[in-house]
Parts: C-alpha cells; sequence; structure tokens
C-alpha cells in the first residue's frame, strides 16, 4: 500500500511539472505588469549582495529601497539567466503551493490522492494562478508561506513540538514583506484556527491539559522570538514606509476620485472608503465562480475583453469617468472542486442524520468534523468580504484598525480558493469510501444533480449562441466589434461547465451502478486529472507571452555600443512615447543602462527633486554633471544638438522595423533614431586637487554658475584645507561596481578629493588603504572621499542591514536546528 501510495505522489508531481511545463512553453516574454524580467537583471546583480543591502545602481544617479529579507525562493535569482529567473520564480513558488498543501492535508491523514487533488486544487486557482497575468510576482513568493503556516499551527499543537511553532513565525515573516496586506487576511483567519486547534486538542485530552498548556505558552512565546528576529527590519519598514505610502496612495486616490484638491474629513473618510473598496467582487461576477468567461477573459485581452464591473471607479454608470473595468485574472475555482466540496459537506450533515452508517468514515472522527464545518464557515464568511461594497456588513469589517488600508476585497478569494481545496480533499476521501456501498443514495443524488446542472448549462450555451438580446446589450456598451467574440468565449464558458458538471455526474453514477472494484480503484485518480485538465484549460487564457517583447530585452546595436565604453557613463532619453518609453522600460534596465534624467521629476525624494530642478534650467550642465555621456533622440533632434552646443557629436546613428529589432543605419546621420555623444561629461569617478567648501544650499546655487568649472573644481560639503585649483583631476580606475560594494583606484600627485558620481546616502562607509574615512556630499548630490597622495584603493560599501540579515539568519538557524534535533529525537 506504501508503495502505490509513492507511485501517486511521485504520478501527481510529474503531471503538475508537465502541466507547469505546457503553461510556460512557448516564446515570448511572460507578460508582467508590475514585476517585469527587467527588474531581474539588477537582483541577479545585486545578490546575495542585496541581503544587506537594498542599493540599486542603477536607478537615477543610485536610490534605495525597501529591506528584502532573505527569503528562500529568492534563490532562483542564482540563476544568472534573467529569463530562466523569471520564469522558473513562478513554476517554483507554484510547485511549492502544491507541496505545501498537500503536506498540510496529509497531516491530516487523508489519503496521497485526496492530498495531490487538494494541492492541484490550490496551486493551480484561477484567482492566485492567473495573477501572472497582472504581474503580482509578490502574491506567487508569498503564498506557500500563506499555506505552510496553517500546517505549522495544526502540527504545533497535535504534535506538542516547539519546532512547528517556529515555523509558523518564519512563514509569517517571510510572507509578510512580499503582499502585507493579502499575507494579513490569512493571518486573519490563522488566528481563529489556531483557537480552533487548540480548543480540538484541549477536548481531545480530556483533563490532561497540563502539557496543552505548556507548549500553547511557550510556542506562543518561541514564536513571538522567531518572529522578532526574523521581521524586526520587516515590520519597522511596514509601519514607517509601506504603511504611509498607502495612506500617501489614498489620499492622492481619493482627492483624483473627488476632483477636488481639498476635501473635509468627512469628504476624505468616504473617498477612502471609495478607493478601498474599488476592487470588490459584484454579486453578479461571482457566477465566474463556477462558470469561466461569462464576462469575457480580461481586460487588456483585444480579442476577447473583459466587460463586468471588476475594478469599475465607483458609480461610473453616473459620470463615465475612471475605469470602465480592470481584470487582469480569473475568479474561477472550478465546478469539480466546487461540486466534491459540498459533497463533503453533504455527508458531514448525513453523519448527524445518521451516525450508525459512518462508524468506519473520516467524518466520524470528530477532529475532521470540525475540520470541514471551520473551512466552511471561513468559505462563507471570506466570500462575503470579498464582496466588498456590494456587502452591506463590509463596513463594520472596515472599521477594524488596519483592515482600512487593506484594498481590493476581492483579494479574499484567495482564501476561498484554500477553504475549498481542502474541503475539495476531503470530498475525495469521503467519495472513495462509497467504494463499498451497493446503492448510495447519497451518490445517485449528487450524480443526478450534477447531470441536471450540465443540461441547463448545455442549453445556456445553446442559447447563448442565439441570444440577440445579450448581442444588443454589448452593442449597447460600444462593444459591437467584438460581441461575436465575445458570445462565443460566453457559450464556451457555459459548454465547459456542462463538461465539468457531467465529468462529476459521470463519476458518482459510476459508484452507484458499476459494481467492479478495479474500476473504482481509478476514479479518485480521474478526478485529480479532471482537475488538472479543467484548470489548465482556463488558466492558459491568462499567461500570457509575448514574442515582440523579446527584440526589447536584447542586447541590440546601440545598446552594445554604449556598453563597450570602459568608463561607465550614463545615459539620457528625454523624448517621449514609442518607442522611447520601451526601451526605458525594458532594454536599459535589462542590460544595465543607467538612465540619469527622471521623466516625472515631481514623483522623485526631495534632494533629488532640487537637484534636478536647479539643473534643468540647463541641460548640457546636468548632463555633465551627471556623468551622463549618450543622449538617445530621433535623429533630427540629435543632429540639432550637436549644431546647437558645443561639445556635442554624432555617437551613432540606427534605425528600428515593425518588429522593434534595431539595427544599424547603413550610411552615418541617416538613422531613424541617434546618439549625441557629450565630451564634457565628468567621468564616474576621478581625484580633483581643486575644491571649493560650502553648505549644502549653496552648492545647489552653484551648480548652474558659469563662473564655475565642474571639470577643475568640485563643490565639497565639509571644510577641508590644501585645494590646488590649478591642478587638472587625475583619472581614477573602477575595479568593482556593486550594489553594495564599489572598489576604485587611482595614482594621485598629492592630496585631493575623489568625486564619485553616483548619490550620496547615510550608510555607505569608505576605506582608502584600509582606513576608515568619512564619505561626504559633493556637488550637491554625490559622494566625495579624501585621498592622500600616491597608489590609492577606495573602498566603498553599503550594508545597512548587516544587522538584521544576521538576526533573522540566527532565528532561521534557531529554528532548523530545533526541526533537526527533533527528527533526530523521534528516530531515536
Amino acid at each position: 500500500m506504501k508503495n502505490k501510495n509513492l507511485l501517486i505522489f511521485l504520478g501527481g508531481f510529474i503531471f503538475l511539472s508537465v502541466l507547469l511545463a505546457i503553461l510556460f512553453s512557448g516564446k515570448g516574454l511572460l507578460v508582467t505588469g508590475d514585476n517585469s524580467v527587467t527588474s531581474y537583471a539588477n537582483s541577479i546583480a545585486s545578490f546575495p549582495g542585496s541581503l544587506v543591502s537594498d542599493w540599486n545602481n542603477y536607478s537615477l544617479l543610485g536610490s534605495t529601497s525597501r529591506f528584502t529579507p532573505f527569503i528562500p525562493t529568492y534563490l532562483t535569482r542564482l540563476i544568472s539567466n534573467p529569463f530562466l529567473s523569471h520564469s522558473s520564480g513562478y513554476f517554483l513558488n507554484v510547485l511549492f503551493v502544491f507541496i505545501t498543501m498537500a503536506y498540510f492535508l496529509r497531516g491530516k491523514k487523508l489519503s496521497w490522492t485526496a492530498c495531490i487533488g487538494g494541492g492541484i486544487a490550490m496551486a493551480l486557482s484561477g484567482y492566485f494562478f492567473t495573477l501572472i497575468s497582472a504581474g503580482h510576482r509578490g502574491i506567487f513568493q508569498m503564498m506557500p508561506w500563506a499555506v505552510l503556516m496553517f500546517s505549522g499551527i495544526d502540527r504545533g499543537f497535535r504534535n506538542r513540538k516547539l519546532f512547528y511553532f517556529g515555523l509558523t513565525a518564519l512563514c509569517i515573516a517571510w510572507g509578510f514583506p512580499n503582499q502585507p496586506d493579502i499575507m494579513g487576511m490569512f493571518i486573519l483567519v490563522l488566528l481563529p484556527y489556531a483557537l480552533f486547534r487548540l480548543v480540538q486538542e484541549w477536548r481531545l485530552t480530556k483533563g490532561n491539559n497540563k502539557k496543552l498548556v505548556i507548549i500553547t505558552v511557550l510556542g506562543a512565546i518561541f514564536a513571538g522570538i522567531i518572529f522578532s528576529l526574523v521581521s524586526f527590519q520587516t515590520i519597522d519598514q511596514l509601519i514607517n514606509v509601506t504603511m504611509k505610502n498607502r495612506e500617501k496612495q489614498m489620499t492622492g486616490g481619493a482627492s483624483a476620485a473627488a476632483g477636488a484638491a481639498t476635501l473635509t474629513a468627512e469628504q476624505q473618510k468616504e473617498k477612502d472608503w471609495i478607493f478601498c473598496t474599488n476592487w470588490s467582487l459584484p454579486p453578479a461576477d461571482a457566477v465566474e465562480l463556477v462558470v469561466p468567461f461569462i464576462y469575457g477573459v480580461e481586460t487588456a485581452n483585444r480579442t476577447y475583453p473583459y466587460w463586468g464591473k471588476i475594478g469599475q471607479t465607483y458609480k461610473w454608470e453616473e459620470h463615465h469617468q475612471g475605469l470602465f473595468n480592470l481584470r487582469q485574472h480569473t475568479v474561477y475555482i472550478g465546478a469539480i472542486q466546487l461540486v466534491f466540496a459540498a459533497f463533503a459537506i453533504c455527508m458531514l450533515f448525513m453523519y448527524y442524520r445518521k451516525k450508525e452508517n459512518f462508524k468506519d468514515s473520516i467524518v466520524a472522527d470528530s477532529k475532521n468534523r470540525a475540520e470541514i464545518i471551520f473551512w466552511l464557515a471561513t468559505f462563507s464568511l471570506v466570500f462575503l468580504l470579498s464582496l466588498g461594497r456590494y456587502f452591506p456588513l463590509y463596513k463594520l469589517f472596515y472599521m477594524i484598525p488596519g483592515v482600512d488600508k487593506i484594498r481590493c476585497p476581492i483579494k479574499f478569494i484567495h482564501i476561498c480558493n484554500l477553504a475549498i481545496s481542502i474541503m475539495f480533499a476531503y470530498g475525495i476521501d469521503l467519495f472513495q469510501e462509497h467504494f463499498n456501498c451497493k446503492k448510495s443514495k447519497t451518490a445517485i443524488i449528487f450524480g443526478y444533480a450534477s447531470l441536471i446542472i450540465a443540461v441547463i448549462m448545455l442549453i445556456l450555451a445553446g442559447t447563448t449562441l442565439k441570444s440577440t438580446s445579450f448581442v444588443n446589450q454589448l452593442n449597447q456598451m460600444g462593444l459591437s466589434g467584438i460581441s461575436a467574440n465575445l458570445v462565443k468565449i460566453r457559450s464556451f464558458g457555459f459548454f465547459f461547465s456542462f463538461m465539468t458538471f457531467a465529468f462529476c455526474g459521470i463519476l458518482f453514477q459510476i459508484i452507484y451502478y458499476v459494481d467492479s472494484m478495479n474500476i473504482k480503484k481509478y476514479l479518485p485518480f480521474i478526478i485529480v486529472l479532471g482537475v488538472g485538465i479543467e484548470m489548465t484549460v482556463i488558466d492558459k487564457y491568462f499567461v500570457n507571452r509575448q514574442p515582440q517583447m523579446m527584440p526589447l530585452l536584447e542586447e541590440n546595436y546601440f545598446v552594445k555600443s554604449i556598453k563597450s565604453d570602459p568608463s561607465m557613463y550614463r545615459l539620457s532619453c528625454p523624448s517621449q512615447g514609442a518607442p522611447f518609453d520601451y526601451w526605458k522600460r525594458f532594454t536599459f534596465p535589462m542590460n544595465l543602462i543607467n538612465v540619469s534624467v527622471p521623466t516625472k521629476i515631481n514623483n522623485l525624494a526631495d534632494d533629488y527633486k532640487a537637484y534636478y530642478n536647479a539643473g534643468l534650467k540647463d541641460t548640457a550642465r546636468l548632463w555633465q554633471l551627471t556623468n551622463t555621456k549618450y543622449i538617445l533622440a530621433p535623429r533630427t533632434g540629435v543632429l540639432e544638438l550637436v549644431k546647437s552646443k558645443r561639445g556635442f557629436k554624432v555617437h551613432t546613428t540606427f534605425d528600428v522595423n515593425n518588429n522593434m529589432q534595431v539595427r544599424a543605419a547603413t550610411i552615418m546621420n541617416n538613422g531613424q533614431f541617434a546618439i549625441a555623444e557629450y565630451i564634457n561629461a565628468l567621468p564616474r569617478a576621478s581625484v580633483y586637487y581643486g575644491w571649493e567648501s560650502m553648505d549644502k544650499d549653496a552648492m545647489l546655487a552653484k551648480l548652474t554658475d558659469d563662473n564655475w568649472n565642474p571639470q577643475q573644481t568640485v563643490l565639497v560639503s565639509k571644510q577641508i584645507d590644501g585645494a590646488a585649483e590649478n591642478i587638472s583631476p587625475s583619472p581614477a580606475r573602477i575595479v568593482k561596481y556593486k550594489p553594495n560594494k564599489i572598489v576604485v583606484k587611482a595614482t594621485t600627485s598629492q592630496n585631493g578629493i575623489l568625486l564619485f558620481n553616483d548619490k550620496f546616502a547615510e550608510g555607505w562607509k569608505a576605506k582608502v588603504n584600509g582606513k576608515t574615512t568619512d564619505i561626504f556630499p559633493c556637488n550637491y548630490i554625490m559622494r566625495g572621499v579624501e585621498v592622500g597622495k600616491g597608489e590609492q584603493t577606495i573602498v566603498m560599501t553599503y550594508a545597512p542591514y548587516k544587522k538584521a540579515f544576521l538576526l533573522q539568519l540566527l532565528g532561521i538557524l534557531i529554528v532548523v536546528g530545533l526541526g533537526l534535533f527533533s527528527l533526530k529525537a523521534k528516530k531515536d
């Protein structure tokens, strides 16, 4: 029997691997919205230094972001190819969700088949898996830990082991940084689940509760310690950065929604409510939990666009302002999953009616009955919460402190997926119990009910194709040009539901009418296989690849010409629109080309904003100070620049074909686009012997002073004697350039100032020939270091989170060590 279970498990594992391979097959970039493959280029360049540093060398003049803790799934960054890291990150996280879900269910003593089925149902659930279209990579990195923490609580109480409480703390700590609001939703369920499991174990001990009390108290303390060690930096940023950013986002969004610059407190409160509940699940869209595509596919799909109300701006029908809708996923849970989850619930209530017929059933165990009831109650509650503004009592939930910062109530569908997957697994086991029942009335009722629903779906599929009222509805919405496509996809959705309900109905008919156990024993595996096929068909519509994006990520003609310059100069791309916006979004980040001047200055930090506003009065001076040697623009603009200003020459010209592929121009000065070269741009690093000491305000005013020559003199923020204005700067060679460590070598004729044209920030430290020295602002925003005479080696390091990393590493080692000790003790 063990070998059989192992084969089933391996079969499920291989099946899931093949399934995901199919989903990720095809050419082109796996589309993401807010986290594209280009972000992985910098991640790979900074790993593993990013564990103690959050500095990005390639963002403007350098920038810092929020602390990123060490999370095991980040190890995909060890794959040096950004494309492989990008896709493998999705694959491994989805696979991890499958494994963690199966692990949780196996702790309930369910069969391997049920565990695999529940794992596949959760891993491929519509709202989780199809968020690939939206590009919310954080959800994929969070979800495995959200699922695993329930196992930690379950096994912690059952096995009385501190290790599992520590594991729960680790899961919370690793899940929070990726998606704090969604992880917060799961924790809102975890807390009552922990209380639920405690009450269960309390009843089972029958008065001998001393050990349970001790393990509960120690487990809570231990989990608190581990969470503090691993997450103290994350929590600090959650409170001081993430929450403040959300408040700023809410204020901005609310003000925009109001169309006014200032709002009263009451107006602001109402607009916050509108902003936070905008992505609520309309009740009509809830039908798609069972019937896919009845409102199209997704907003960006030009063939089958989504035309429902998810993401629609509040009262859009009245003012027609804002978004008509915005959906990049499906909420489809699956007919098969829901049927077997309903079967588990039905069998639970049947137990209470005729207990004598359930002596050997899994529902005869009070723990299993309670588990099904808990997840049924959870599903019912969170489904109502997912309705958001459409659920009258949601305002009571909204009043809970912190909940008013959770945006998009539809996110509760993630928890619905979890609850259904668990009940579905119980349904598979209860279905297996009916193999020995000669004439099970429950099975035949479910069989006929499923077939009746299937027939209704088939009728709806046919009537949709012939419905003139539906076509008129689409035409009134301005969708007349694609109404035929939307009719077909809606009809397909009903027909697909017909197939899935018919599938379930036939399975129940088999166990009622067929006596052969040789046939029946394969039915659970057929259920699992059916779920895999069901979700694959639906998910395929939302896993988007765009071959046309690939040329934008390649190392093309002009990229090679810039990267071949060993002096690490920056580039400016002042033009907007296609193809410049694509290059700035994809080509430059992917190839680690630093664009120095931002498109939108108002969104920057105050020091950046002041610096650029001062420098923009003279664009050539700004390019000079920011180490910007290359300016990319249309050829006519570049030629005009070369003629009108001194110090510029044409570097290269090139053309772009219809497939966005870049190729060299056949004749110089004859391409569509061109790159100008500015010979007066300051190097990334050089040693100055002439300087002026002044405060930062005076520096800002001096930046555009025609009497100041930045090629001869540097502005410094500290009082330093010994300036020699008539000596030209010495060149400096950059030996190492990483986000957390920079090594520069220079040979100097006397004491000087190393000007390193990256942004100054607190946290950077420097050593000159092994001796610690200060880094101070130069030219208002850049870094400066004092150096002596002769051969100089300057090392700059940035590791503000080194202590945080060591503490979280300590927490991880404690939990892992305790787990290994528990495993050894169990073997002994």
